[in-house]
């Protein structure tokens, strides 16, 4: 379907330029075609804290739609869908622009503006991105539950949660019985009962927050922009929303949708995935460490067959620890929280020596271990065996990045020097403000709007639960301990500016930051909409029983260290009254769209195996592993812009992707002397 869709492109964009007033004519076809299309829509000041180097109206743009919360009664209630144009920084941008799709589901790309992970700036150098907050996250009918709604039932729970004790289940447990358990646990902690009810109250459907709404809502912005085609662009759950747009275009041929020309996806999320899988993404991690020991020439000749040792190794230790010659043991435990601790802090040296401590230790030795656990400790320098010349650079898989990083974060410190700067922000600040009120709030916001995301909700967090619940801390005191918490010179001046304030100033300051709705506009991630969207797309998969027998058949059971995914999302769908049912998944995509699926090889969040599952349907795609690299490899990689961006630029071209070798671990070989264990 998409070779004849790519065919008409090519000739209706050259139309399009040539003869503008064809595209004013798509939304009449659209129409007449039933494609899904806002109610209404207007350009609004942006919502969202802006960073310094964006300006309204000159290099973005914000608007608003309105569009059906339930697509299949279009005359009910509508829900707001919020966006933001990033205009390109060409003076000729090609016409086709990048519409990316945040992740989580519950991520908001808007409340993110300023942080490096949503730098889309190298994109722009050659078209606009358009960014945009999907149905249920912050600036787009957020499924907001105010703070007073869920503190008075969690903190009435707390001594009952306190009781109940800790999640300690195994597989070998009764998986009745852990949902027996977390079922009296979720409500005491989440207070998801008070949030069902107030959703009610205020007239949201919930079960209208999903993916394939979230498609239409993406369609009808699309065709309310109006560009001539458009490039998708998803990292996290956004590949999943990338992915059923496509499939909507399989299922739908005659409609005429806005053509879309390619696709990005990086760290995948496929439509067809176990809920069970969620609980094998470091398991899975940690056996590919070992499966690319085997795929590297010397790694394998000096460990042969090492992905199956460690499974045999871990059985093993399940039925008796390891006894060394003095005496000393390794159990299953102690060797699970190492491999575990290497691949989720992507500690790279730790992981150059695993494929050696597993080939000691099938042999009862432990010198290897023992320098493992030392790296771990801090006990060591990590980079000492790269003195030796024997083992390799240990550093050489991260030179790649380290260049760029570097550039980034000096930068981000000179950003950051100057959020205080008395002949920057803070003259800024003053010339708008009209009182001594005014000038406080400008500064504090100017310094949030170029903070890191991160840094805004650890903010919100902070005002919510030392000031929004506790009244009596709202004094001119908690402005200056507040102030204390900002670097400087931004702490020392809203100090200064806190110390001149009136009593009555400093009343209406308080009443200003705890304003629950601007606090949680603050966020960047929303765990209901998480847990709504989740529910309402594969609720039936998260079936505890059904999943224990999946996670049993686990190539390496004993890596499994997080087991009440599956269980906890089955209780919390039950208790928003949301599908549970019969374990089942969706069929997979299958579409001829050019795409490019990405993921890193150390993703913490979705598996280099979710990108395989994903893969082996797209008729036209390129695949890309990062190795070592964390999730959304775009996000943080050079590397992985630079072949996204090559990408973008001409979808149907084999991608040079070399640069992708110098993330390669290079792991420690027999022969390499062992770094000497510092001793206390």
């Amino acid at each position: 379907m998409y070779t004849k869709i790519r065919n008409f492109l090519v000739l209706f964009v050259v139309l399009a330029l040539l003869t503008p007033a064809l595209t004013g004519a798509m939304p009449v076809l659209a129409q007449a075609k039933g494609i899904p299309q806002a109610v209404s829509s207007k350009v609004v000041k942006c919502p969202m804290p802006l960073p310094a180097t964006e300006i309204e109206g000159k290099t973005i743009i914000c608007g608003q739609i309105e569009v059906p919360e339930n697509w299949d009664k279009p005359t009910g209630r509508l829900i707001t869908i919020t966006y933001a144009r990033q205009l390109s920084k060409s003076l000729s941008p090609l016409a086709d622009p990048i519409i990316f799709f945040a992740g989580g589901p519950g991520g908001s790309v808007l409340a993110a503006q300023g942080s490096s992970g949503f730098d889309f700036s190298y994109l722009r150098e050659t078209r606009d991105v358009i960014i945009w907050d999907q149905r249920g996250n912050r600036y787009s009918a957020d499924l907001r539950c105010p703070v007073e709604v869920t503190e008075a039932a969690i903190a009435a729970g707390k001594a009952a949660a306190d009781a109940l004790g800790g999640f300690n289940f195994t597989l070998q447990d009764d998986p009745q019985a852990v949902l027996a358990f977390l079922r009296q646990a979720v409500p005491l902690g989440e207070a998801t009962d008070q949030c069902a009810a107030y959703f009610k109250a205020q007239g949201q459907d919930i079960t209208q927050y999903n993916t394939p709404n979230t498609v239409r809502d993406a369609i009808a912005l699309m065709d309310h922009l109006d560009y001539p085609a458009y490039n998708l662009f998803g990292i996290s759950y956004g590949t999943q929303v990338a992915l059923a747009i496509a499939d909507y275009y399989e299922t739908h041929p005659d409609a005429a949708l806005p053509p879309i020309r390619s696709a990005v996806i990086d760290g995948i999320f496929p439509v067809n995935l176990s809920g069970a899988e969620d609980s094998l993404v470091a398991p899975h991690n940690i056996l590919r460490v070992f499966a690319d020991c085997e795929a590297d020439a010397a790694c394998d000749a000096a460990y042969p067959q090492i992905r199956q040792r460690l499974i045999d190794l871990l059985a093993t230790l399940e039925g008796k620890p390891l006894v060394t010659a003095d005496g000393a043991e390794v159990t299953l435990a102690d060797l699970v929280k190492v491999l575990h601790i290497a691949v989720e802090t992507s500690n790279l040296p730790l992981i150059t020596y695993l494929p050696r401590l597993v080939d000691e230790l099938t042999r009862g030795e432990t010198a290897t271990y023992t320098v493992a656990r030392a790296i771990i400790a801090g006990a060591i320098d990590p980079t000492a065996v790269a003195a030796t010349g024997k083992a390799g650079n240990l550093l050489d898989p991260i030179t790649v990045e380290a260049a760029g990083l570097a550039k980034e974060l000096h930068t981000l410190a000179d950003r950051l020097a100057a959020l205080g700067d008395t002949t920057g922000n803070l003259t800024a600040a003053i010339d708008r403000a009209a009182t001594m009120r005014e000038l406080y709030l400008n500064l504090l916001n100017r310094y949030l709007a170029d903070s890191d995301p991160n840094e805004r909700g650890a903010y919100a967090s902070r005002i919510q639960e030392l000031y929004l619940l506790q009244p009596a801390q709202q004094t001119r005191q908690g402005l200056l301990d507040l102030a204390a918490s900002f670097p400087e010179p931004v702490g020392g001046e809203l100090t200064a500016i806190a110390n001149l304030l009136s009593d009555v100033e400093v009343s209406q300051i308080w009443a200003t930051l705890t304003d629950d709705q601007a606090l949680q506009q603050l966020q960047f991630f929303d765990n209901i909409t998480n847990f709504v969207v989740k529910c309402n797309d594969r609720g039936a998969t998260y079936n505890a029983v059904q999943a224990w027998d999946y996670l049993k058949a686990f190539a390496a059971p004993q890596l499994i260290t997080t087991l009440d995914v599956s269980p906890a999302y089955q209780v919390r769908c039950e208790r928003f009254g949301l599908p549970t049912g019969k374990y089942a998944l969706p069929p997979a995509v299958t579409t001829d769209l050019p795409m490019l699926v990405m993921n890193g090889g150390l993703d913490h969040a979705t598996a280099v195996e979710w990108a395989e599952i994903a893969f082996r349907t797209l008729t036209n795609a390129q695949l890309v592993i990062v190795p070592m690299t964390e999730h959304g490899s775009t996000r943080y990689s050079k590397c992985a812009k630079d072949i996204a961006h090559s990408f973008f630029l001409n979808p149907e071209s084999k991608l040079q992707t070399t640069c992708v070798e110098a993330f390669r671990p290079v792991f420690v070989l027999p022969d390499a002397t062992l770094p000497p264990v510092a001793t206390k």
